[in-house]
Protein backbone atom coordinates (compact mmCIF):
# COMPACT_ATOMS: atom_id res chain seq x y z
CA UNK A 1 0.00 0.00 0.00
CA UNK A 2 1.30 3.43 -0.85
CA UNK A 3 2.32 5.68 2.01
CA UNK A 4 0.26 8.77 2.81
CA UNK A 5 2.97 10.98 1.30
CA UNK A 6 3.15 8.94 -1.92
CA UNK A 7 -0.63 8.85 -2.26
CA UNK A 8 -0.72 12.62 -1.81
CA UNK A 9 2.00 13.00 -4.45
CA UNK A 10 0.08 10.91 -6.95
CA UNK A 11 -3.14 12.79 -6.23
CA UNK A 12 -1.37 16.10 -6.65
CA UNK A 13 0.06 15.26 -10.08
CA UNK A 14 -3.21 13.81 -11.31
CA UNK A 15 -5.22 16.88 -10.28
CA UNK A 16 -2.95 19.80 -11.16
CA UNK A 17 -2.00 21.16 -14.56
CA UNK A 18 1.65 22.22 -14.67
CA UNK A 19 2.30 23.40 -18.23
CA UNK A 20 5.41 25.34 -17.13
CA UNK A 21 7.02 22.55 -15.10
CA UNK A 22 10.58 22.17 -16.40
CA UNK A 23 12.58 20.81 -13.45
CA UNK A 24 11.45 17.96 -11.18
CA UNK A 25 13.19 16.16 -8.31
CA UNK A 26 11.65 13.03 -6.82
CA UNK A 27 13.30 11.72 -3.66
CA UNK A 28 12.22 8.60 -1.80
CA UNK A 29 13.65 7.45 1.52
CA UNK A 30 15.33 4.04 1.19
CA UNK A 31 13.61 1.08 2.83
CA UNK A 32 14.23 -2.63 2.12
CA UNK A 33 10.49 -3.44 1.86
CA UNK A 34 9.43 -0.23 0.18
CA UNK A 35 7.08 -0.28 -2.80
CA UNK A 36 7.65 2.85 -4.86
CA UNK A 37 4.68 4.68 -6.31
CA UNK A 38 5.71 7.22 -8.93
CA UNK A 39 3.13 9.79 -10.00
CA UNK A 40 1.27 9.19 -13.24
CA UNK A 41 2.14 11.94 -15.69
CA UNK A 42 0.36 12.86 -18.88
CA UNK A 43 3.21 13.51 -21.36
CA UNK A 44 1.19 16.26 -23.01
CA UNK A 45 0.67 18.07 -19.69
CA UNK A 46 4.39 17.96 -18.81
CA UNK A 47 5.89 18.55 -22.25
CA UNK A 48 8.16 21.29 -20.84
CA UNK A 49 9.65 18.94 -18.26
CA UNK A 50 13.25 18.68 -19.45
CA UNK A 51 15.24 18.14 -16.24
CA UNK A 52 14.60 15.16 -13.98
CA UNK A 53 16.39 13.95 -10.85
CA UNK A 54 15.34 10.69 -9.21
CA UNK A 55 16.71 9.52 -5.85
CA UNK A 56 15.03 6.36 -4.68
CA UNK A 57 17.39 4.03 -2.81
CA UNK A 58 16.49 1.28 -5.27
CA UNK A 59 19.23 -1.09 -4.15
CA UNK A 60 18.91 -3.19 -7.27
CA UNK A 61 15.32 -4.46 -6.83
CA UNK A 62 14.01 -5.36 -10.27
CA UNK A 63 10.42 -4.32 -9.51
CA UNK A 64 11.65 -0.87 -8.48
CA UNK A 65 13.68 -0.57 -11.68
CA UNK A 66 10.60 -1.52 -13.67
CA UNK A 67 8.60 1.16 -11.84
CA UNK A 68 11.23 3.78 -12.65
CA UNK A 69 11.21 2.91 -16.35
CA UNK A 70 7.43 2.99 -16.53
CA UNK A 71 7.67 6.50 -15.13
CA UNK A 72 10.43 7.51 -17.54
CA UNK A 73 8.29 6.38 -20.47
CA UNK A 74 5.96 9.28 -19.59
CA UNK A 75 8.74 11.90 -19.62
CA UNK A 76 9.51 11.94 -23.32
CA UNK A 77 10.79 15.53 -23.36
CA UNK A 78 13.46 15.08 -20.69
CA UNK A 79 16.92 16.17 -21.88
CA UNK A 80 18.74 16.06 -18.53
CA UNK A 81 18.47 12.98 -16.29
CA UNK A 82 20.18 12.29 -12.97
CA UNK A 83 19.75 9.02 -11.09
CA UNK A 84 21.20 8.98 -7.59
CA UNK A 85 21.21 6.93 -4.40
CA UNK A 86 20.37 3.73 -6.23
CA UNK A 87 22.13 0.42 -6.78
CA UNK A 88 22.61 0.76 -10.51
CA UNK A 89 22.70 -2.76 -11.88
CA UNK A 90 22.90 -4.28 -15.39
CA UNK A 91 19.13 -4.26 -15.93
CA UNK A 92 18.89 -0.56 -15.21
CA UNK A 93 21.81 0.40 -17.45
CA UNK A 94 20.49 -1.75 -20.31
CA UNK A 95 17.13 -0.05 -19.95
CA UNK A 96 18.75 3.29 -20.81
CA UNK A 97 19.75 2.21 -24.33
CA UNK A 98 18.66 4.52 -27.12
CA UNK A 99 16.22 1.97 -28.50
CA UNK A 100 14.21 2.00 -25.29
CA UNK A 101 13.21 5.48 -24.11
CA UNK A 102 14.14 9.13 -23.46
CA UNK A 103 14.70 10.03 -27.14
CA UNK A 104 15.68 13.65 -26.36
CA UNK A 105 18.23 12.86 -23.64
CA UNK A 106 21.39 14.95 -23.91
CA UNK A 107 22.80 14.96 -20.36
CA UNK A 108 23.00 11.79 -18.26
CA UNK A 109 24.32 11.76 -14.69
CA UNK A 110 24.99 8.31 -13.27
CA UNK A 111 27.81 9.40 -10.94
CA UNK A 112 26.04 7.34 -8.32
CA UNK A 113 27.49 6.35 -4.97
CA UNK A 114 25.99 2.84 -5.13
CA UNK A 115 26.93 0.40 -7.87
CA UNK A 116 26.10 -3.25 -8.28
CA UNK A 117 29.33 -5.27 -8.00
CA UNK A 118 28.44 -7.37 -11.04
CA UNK A 119 28.16 -4.21 -13.13
CA UNK A 120 31.50 -2.86 -11.94
CA UNK A 121 33.08 -6.17 -12.91
CA UNK A 122 31.27 -6.27 -16.27
CA UNK A 123 31.71 -2.73 -17.50
CA UNK A 124 30.84 -3.72 -21.08
CA UNK A 125 27.16 -3.35 -20.14
CA UNK A 126 27.79 0.35 -19.49
CA UNK A 127 29.76 0.68 -22.71
CA UNK A 128 26.92 -0.93 -24.68
CA UNK A 129 24.50 1.69 -23.37
CA UNK A 130 26.81 4.64 -24.02
CA UNK A 131 27.58 3.41 -27.54
CA UNK A 132 23.89 3.54 -28.43
CA UNK A 133 23.55 6.98 -26.85
CA UNK A 134 26.81 8.58 -28.05
CA UNK A 135 27.65 6.65 -31.22
CA UNK A 136 25.52 5.16 -33.99
CA UNK A 137 26.36 1.68 -32.77
CA UNK A 138 24.07 -1.23 -32.03
CA UNK A 139 25.15 -2.77 -28.74
CA UNK A 140 26.99 -6.04 -29.21
CA UNK A 141 25.74 -9.27 -27.73
CA UNK A 142 22.39 -10.12 -26.27
CA UNK A 143 20.46 -7.69 -24.13
CA UNK A 144 20.80 -8.09 -20.41
CA UNK A 145 18.23 -10.63 -19.14
CA UNK A 146 15.15 -8.85 -17.90
CA UNK A 147 15.68 -5.66 -19.87
CA UNK A 148 12.84 -6.47 -22.27
CA UNK A 149 10.46 -6.70 -19.34
CA UNK A 150 11.04 -3.03 -18.59
CA UNK A 151 10.07 -1.83 -22.06
CA UNK A 152 6.46 -1.42 -20.97
CA UNK A 153 4.50 0.82 -23.32
CA UNK A 154 7.69 2.07 -24.98
CA UNK A 155 8.10 2.35 -28.72
CA UNK A 156 11.44 1.64 -30.33
CA UNK A 157 13.46 4.71 -31.25
CA UNK A 158 15.85 4.77 -34.20
CA UNK A 159 19.22 6.51 -34.17
CA UNK A 160 17.90 9.13 -36.58
CA UNK A 161 15.01 10.00 -34.22
CA UNK A 162 17.04 10.12 -31.01
CA UNK A 163 19.32 12.84 -29.72
CA UNK A 164 22.90 11.95 -28.95
CA UNK A 165 24.23 12.47 -25.48
CA UNK A 166 26.31 15.62 -25.18
CA UNK A 167 27.46 15.26 -21.55
CA UNK A 168 27.79 12.28 -19.25
CA UNK A 169 28.69 12.39 -15.58
CA UNK A 170 30.16 9.15 -14.28
CA UNK A 171 31.75 7.82 -11.07
CA UNK A 172 35.46 8.14 -10.52
CA UNK A 173 36.18 4.44 -11.09
CA UNK A 174 34.68 4.66 -14.58
CA UNK A 175 36.05 8.11 -15.41
CA UNK A 176 39.61 6.81 -15.12
CA UNK A 177 39.00 3.55 -17.00
CA UNK A 178 41.75 2.82 -19.49
CA UNK A 179 40.60 0.71 -22.42
CA UNK A 180 39.86 1.32 -26.08
CA UNK A 181 36.06 1.16 -25.95
CA UNK A 182 35.93 3.79 -23.24
CA UNK A 183 38.39 6.01 -25.09
CA UNK A 184 36.19 5.96 -28.20
CA UNK A 185 33.16 6.91 -26.13
CA UNK A 186 35.08 9.73 -24.43
CA UNK A 187 36.09 11.10 -27.84
CA UNK A 188 32.42 11.45 -28.81
CA UNK A 189 30.96 13.10 -25.70
CA UNK A 190 31.90 15.45 -22.87
CA UNK A 191 32.73 13.29 -19.84
CA UNK A 192 32.67 14.69 -16.31
CA UNK A 193 33.79 13.02 -13.10
CA UNK A 194 31.01 13.04 -10.54
CA UNK A 195 31.62 13.74 -6.88
CA UNK A 196 30.08 11.09 -4.63
CA UNK A 197 29.47 11.38 -0.91
CA UNK A 198 32.41 9.07 -0.30
CA UNK A 199 34.66 11.43 -2.29
CA UNK A 200 33.45 14.44 -0.32
CA UNK A 201 34.19 12.90 3.08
Amino acid sequence: MASTAEAALDKFFSAVDMPSLCDLTLEFSPHPDRVLHFPVLNPIRVEKLTKLHISCGARGHFDIMQTIFRFLSQTTHVTNLCISDSDLGPEFISGLKVTSRLPRLRVLDISNKHWDDSLVQNVSVIYDMFETRCLDVVASGDRTPGANDMDVGVQSTTFEEASRLETIRVPRWLYFANDERWKVICDSVKVECGITMDDAN
